[in-house]
């Protein structure tokens, strides 16, 4: 599953510089780490204001959000973090989700087409009737 979250950090003002240069740095490695292992996906900057240090990521993690939660803790800055999480399930019209599933439309060696298992409609009905009216 994918999530988005918003992330802010508040560096707390008797921190000495040499603490966050340590923490930033290891956040670095960190997060290439978490890129490996296929949980950190994206990674923004929003406009930011003066001091403020503050990030948006899409994140996966194989079951649950407790899983998120475990990642997002193993982040050194995550002492300092405010972190906003919003769940995603793919959406219908999604450019990537509407590929996925036409790839998963395969000739087989034989000759024969086959339609490879794709979220199932009773899914698609559960999400839309999560979102909110238009």
């Amino acid at each position: 599953m994918e999530y988005l979250t918003d992330m802010v950090t508040t560096v707390p003002e008797e921190t000495s510089p040499a603490k966050v240069d340590e923490l930033r740095a290891a956040e670095a490695v960190r997060a290439a780490e978490l890129v490996k292992a296929g949980h950190l996906v994206r990674l923004w900057r929003p406009p930011l204001g003066p001091g403020e240090w503050r990030s948006i990521g899409l994140f996966r993690a194989a079951d649950d959000e407790a899983e998120l939660q475990e990642v997002l803790a193993s982040l050194p800055l995550h002492i300092w973090m405010k972190v906003i999480i919003t769940p995603l399930t793919p959406h219908p019209n999604d450019p990537e989700y509407r590929a996925r599933r036409q790839a998963r439309v395969t000739r087989r060696p034989s000759g024969v087409w086959a339609v490879l298992p794709a979220t199932p409609p009773v899914m698609w009905a559960t999400n839309i009737q999560k979102e909110a009216p238009r």
